[in-house]
């Protein structure tokens, strides 16, 4: 490609480029606008007005766009730190947008300051590559398991006291409490084993699934000697167990 051809593809990129930040940062300064309607940060406004005009800089070839928004990424690392603290998923839905972007823009720092005119400009390469190194580390560690609770105790079985047992289960959780628990030991880890299929119940309400889900899944009530279902449809049946 001559040197004319590569200048017209290197136009082309840059207007491309820029016009997609500048895109990026008018919803955001709109979104960022309602936000403070709502009594909320006004932070996202100026980070838009900030990529608005840093894109069009950059579609017109101004190697300041750029620097602008190298300017911003850092105030935007600075405020998330403020507003999140060091806990990683606040920070990572905070920054790792505009990092992306920002490597996007180191790669092309070089090129947008010969369209320019001007020369150098190959130090962003390194800041392009600490970047990239960041961003691939971040999105690394989401797959790494955070927070790990584990139960080092082993519960103590509670026996029943014959007369006081529950006999019902009224609500979907159990209790209003949604406690999930039944203080009954008539079946046990002794014996589950060896529980069998006592009787069969059929809606014929078999939903129709298009692809989006629509299995039936609910938990039955059960109250004195009825248990109360329902199907993916909305039909409820009271059974005489």
């Amino acid at each position: 490609m001559n040197n004319s051809g590569a200048a017209a593809g290197s136009k082309w990129l840059l207007a491309g480029l820029g016009v997609l930040i500048a895109l990026i940062g008018l919803g955001l300064a709109g979104g960022g606008g309602y936000l403070i309607a709502l009594g909320g940060s006004g932070y996202f406004l100026l980070m838009g007005l900030a990529m608005l005009v840093s894109g069009l800089m950059i579609a017109r070839r101004k190697p300041l766009g750029a620097r602008l928004y190298g300017v911003a990424l850092v105030l935007t690392a600075i405020w998330a730190v403020w507003d999140a603290g060091l806990e990683y998923w606040p920070l990572v839905s905070r920054v790792l947008t505009f990092a992306v972007i920002g490597l996007v823009v180191a790669l092309i720092y070089p090129t947008l300051v010969r369209a320019s005119g001007a020369t150098g400009g190959r130090g962003a390469y390194g800041l392009a590559g600490i970047l990239g190194v960041g961003v691939v580390a971040t999105m690394a560690y989401m797959f790494v398991p955070t927070h790990v609770v584990k139960n080092t105790t082993v519960p103590a079985i509670t026996p029943v006291t014959p007369g006081t047992e529950q006999k019902d289960w009224a609500h979907w959780g159990n209790t209003t409490a949604g406690n999930r628990f039944a203080a009954l030991d008539q079946i046990n880890k002794g014996n589950i084993d060896k529980l069998q299929v006592a009787w069969t119940f059929r809606t014929g309400d078999i939903p129709q699934s298009t692809g989006a889900g629509a299995e039936d899944q609910n938990t039955p009530l059960q109250i004195g000697d009825t248990v109360y279902t329902c199907t993916a449809y909305g039909k409820v049946f009271a059974l005489d167990a």
